[in-house]
Parts: C-alpha cells; sequence; structure tokens
C-alpha cells in the first residue's frame, strides 16, 4: 500500500503540472502499448475504434481478448464500434498517466482501481456518466452492492462502472484451530461473522507458541503487515483516517483505542507475527508453511495451492467491539477518458457491454445475487461458503477514496520528517526486542502528530 500511495501521489502532481493544449497521439516511447487488433466479422458498416487500455497481460489478457472479439461480434458491428485491447501489464498507471499528461486521444476507455477514479474525475481526466449508467437497462448500479457502487461515484456523479470486487476475508488453517480446540459450530460463527476482534485475537493467542523450546515463538496466530490497511482494525472501533464530513479523526478516541489495541496485539497477547520476522517472506507464504494459522486477504486472492497441504477455513471479518462491522475491498472499475474523440454514447454502450461479460468473468461481481457464480469461476475456491462472500460484499467500505492514497502515505511516512504513527509501531516491531520498542511509542503524541498532518491536506 505505501508504493501504491507514493506512485498515486507522483501521478496526481504529473497531472496537474503538466499541460498541452492540444490533443495528440503518444507512441510506444511514451509508455503506451500497441492495441491488439480484435477478430471481428466483416462489414461495409463503419466501425469506430475504441482502445480499451488494461493492465491485463499473459493468460489473462487472452481471455479479455476473447471477451473483446465476443463483444465486437454480438454487439459492436450493431452499435457501430469495435473494440481494440491496449494491454500494459508493466508501469500501468505510469504509462497512463503519460497518456492523460498530453490529453492524448490515444485511449478512450480504461481499467481503474477505486483510488483512482475519484482522483483522476476531479482532474477533469475522466467522462462523466451517470445520466448514461442511469438509463442503462443491462448493467444497473441500484443492483449493486452499495461498497462496490461507491467506486465509481465522485461527487455523487458517476465516473465508472465497478465490474469486480474483492473484499478482505479471513483464511485460516483448520489444523491449527482444531488443534487449538475449536469445532464446526465455532466455524458456522465466523462464516456468519458472529465474532469480534477480541475472539479474534484470542483465537490467534492460542495458535502462537514456542515448538521447539528455545523461548522464541515459531508460529503465530495472524499477520497484519502490510495487508489489509490498517484503517480495517480501526473501522471496528469506530475510528479511522477522516469521517464522512472530511473531518480528520486520526487522533479520535476510538482512532486511538485501536492503534493502542494493535499494539497490546503484538506486546501483551503476542498473537501477531512482529515485521521482524516478516520482512524476508510474505503472508501467503508463512499462511502456506504453516507459521501462521490466520490471515486477511482478499477473497479472490491466490491463497489455496494446487495441492493444499492442509484444509483451508474461510469467515468473514470481525466485528468491532461496539458492533461495527466493515471490511476493506479492492474494485475494478471501467471509466471512459475526457480526451477520447469517439462520442460518449458509442464509447459507454462498449464499457457497459464489456462490463456484462466481466461480471461472469472474474469474481466478485458488483452485482447482487451472483455469489453462485464465485465456486463456479473459481475451483480452487470450492470450500469457500457463498455466505462468507455474500455477507462480505454487503460490509465492503472502500473508505474515502479521492484521499486515500495522501493519507495512507502519512499514516505511513508522516511529514517534516517524521513517521506516521503507523510506520512508528511497525519500525518497533522491526527490532530484536519489538516489546521494549513498542513500550517507547506514546500512541497518543504519534497520532496528535499524525493528526496535524492529515488534517493539513483536508484544507
Amino acid at each position: 500500500m505505501r508504493k501504491l500511495s507514493k506512485l498515486i501521489i507522483v501521478s496526481m502532481i504529473s497531472f496537474t503540472m503538466i499541460s498541452c493544449t492540444s490533443t495528440q497521439k503518444v507512441d510506444n516511447q511514451s509508455g503506451t502499448a500497441t492495441p491488439a487488433k480484435t477478430n471481428t466479422v466483416k462489414t461495409d458498416t463503419k466501425l469506430e475504434t475504441i482502445t480499451f487500455a488494461t493492465w491485463a497481460g499473459g493468460g489473462e489478457y487472452d481471455e479479455l481478448k476473447a471477451i473483446a472479439d465476443k463483444v465486437n461480434a454480438e454487439k459492436g458491428i450493431a452499435s457501430g464500434y469495435e473494440i481494440e485491447i491496449m494491454s500494459i501489464p508493466a508501469d500501468y498507471y505510469t504509462k497512463l498517466q503519460s497518456v492523460f499528461a498530453a490529453k492524448s486521444s490515444d485511449i478512450d476507455i480504461m481499467w481503474l482501481s477505486q483510488e483512482y477514479t475519484p482522483a483522476y474525475a476531479k482532474l477533469g481526466g475522466l467522462q462523466d456518466i451517470t445520466a448514461l449508467a442511469k438509463g442503462d437497462s443491462q448493467v444497473s448500479f441500484d443492483s449493486m452492492y452499495e461498497g462496490a457502487k461507491a467506486a465509481g461515484v465522485y461527487e455523487e456523479n458517476i465516473y465508472g462502472i465497478p465490474w469486480i470486487v474483492n473484499p478482505v476475508i479471513v483464511y485460516y488453517n483448520k489444523g491449527l484451530t482444531d488443534e487449538a480446540g475449536y469445532t464446526n459450530a465455532d466455524y458456522e460463527k465466523w462464516a456468519k461473522g458472529e465474532w469480534d476482534v477480541n475472539e479474534f485475537f484470542k483465537i490467534a493467542k492460542s495458535m502462537t507458541k514456542d515448538l521447539n523450546g528455545d523461548g522464541e515463538f515459531d508460529q503465530y496466530g495472524t499477520y497484519i503487515w502490510d495487508w489489509p490497511p490498517i484503517s480495517q482494525w480501526l473501522w471496528n472501533f469506530g475510528g479511522g483516517y477522516i469521517d464522512e464530513s472530511n473531518n480528520a479523526i486520526v487522533n479520535s478516541k476510538e482512532s486511538v483505542e485501536g492503534f493502542n489495541y494493535l499494539v497490546k496485539m503484538f506486546k501483551e497477547d503476542a498473537s501477531a507475527l512482529p515485521s521482524a520476522g516478516a520482512s524476508n517472506n510474505g503472508m501467503t507464504s508463512f499462511f502456506q508453511s504453516g507459521k501462521v494459522g490466520m490471515i486477511l486477504a482478499g477473497s479472490s486472492d491466490g491463497i489455496e495451492k494446487d495441492e493444499q497441504d492442509f484444509e483451508i477455513g474461510y469467515a468473514v471479518v470481525p466485528k468491532g467491539l461496539s458492533g461495527q462491522h466493515q471490511t476493506f475491498p479492492w474494485i475494478g472499475v471501467t471509466s471512459l477518458s475526457a480526451f477520447s474523440d469517439v462520442p460518449q454514447e458509442k464509447l459507454y454502450q462498449a464499457a457497459s457491454d464489456m462490463s456484462v461479460e466481466f461480471f461472469g468473468w472474474k469474481v466478485s461481481s458488483p452485482i447482487k445475487g451472483q455469489e453462485e457464480k464465485y465456486k463456479e469461476l473459481n475451483a480452487k475456491k470450492a470450500n469457500l461458503p457463498v455466505e462468507v462472500i455474500k455477507k462480505s460484499l454487503e460490509i465492503a467500505n472502500p473508505g474515502n477514496l479521492l484521499l486515500y492514497a495522501e493519507i495512507g502515505s502519512i499514516i505511513w511516512g508522516g511529514t517534516d520528517g517524521t513517521n506516521g504513527v503507523q510506520q512508528q509501531i511497525y519500525n518497533a516491531t522491526s527490532e530484536n526486542d519489538y516489546k521494549k520498542a513498542l513500550e517507547s511509542i506514546d500512541i497518543q503524541a504519534a497520532t496528535d502528530q499524525t493528526q496535524k498532518a492529515v488534517e493539513s491536506i483536508l484544507k
């Protein structure tokens, strides 16, 4: 998340500083990839070429191109368009930014992740599609989950069609939870989201062990670096970074409680793997090796192996202590470039037609009632209960998307040469004697300092 935050900030600065009054074409040397020709049926009707930029590469690109071919043949000819897929699998946003900065018409439609949609909309890079979206009979925003729908909206206007939602859920090692004394009755409760953070960390603590008797823990209950965003935990205490009125709440009583709980998790409960042990290996590898009993990851993430060494259980993230229940989702959005020279109605029709196909291609769909498709489309998720997907989509909250990058950077990196509160916790758990290092952190002072930095970007 930290690297992504920095990239977004650089992109936004570039977008606002580089000006070009004339629309110009951008060749491969400026960072875009050559779009692939699709296989369409020959026709005497003049078709409008629509370039669709994506980060898809490899097998995903082949699947996407097949979808474009299908849409072109079945709907494109009748609607007067032909979609060409532009694949930019590396440095996608950097290359996309060069096209925006040049106000180039080389890209007509593009994929964006949730944090880019409002940022680019505010800067005038995306088309407002509100009227067309509200009149769309095949892609109904009213049928979408609220969290998913929010990813395409900026200041109550629609700037993108959400097409995939990947909410954070809990994965757990059933061998380790069985060994710790938990039963199917517990697993059924977790799958419904009927547990809270206290229970989650109690379970994690029960799986934290010194297996070889050397005085050091070899197995931990959970892992929280670097995903999901720390706001996931703050929400569950009623806190966060900013509230619905755009006021900073980093140092609120509820947020401070959330940060203190994270410190307690390392210092007292010893239920989470400290960053000192996590630095050289990823979350998935620790989970797959049995070194960590529970992780939080996206429902569509490739956590499962082809030959799984243990049974994986799945659960909705735990509730907060005051009953708050939210989970962070990654959301993909399809948007229209403000610099395209294709008529908006035709451009939107192409985006809508592709979105319909996307809903049956990737999981999870933002459309309510399509949860059963999840396991049909992903064989490795055969044991993932549909109720976990449905409930997670219902409580998905993408947060304040416009300031996601800037605030995330401050929470980590701070400002004026100081570290943000989350970075201070992370650095402390990187120390060999991390418990002592954590004791030196004054969470209230750290959040007060971070609060001022967040307030400075809200002015």
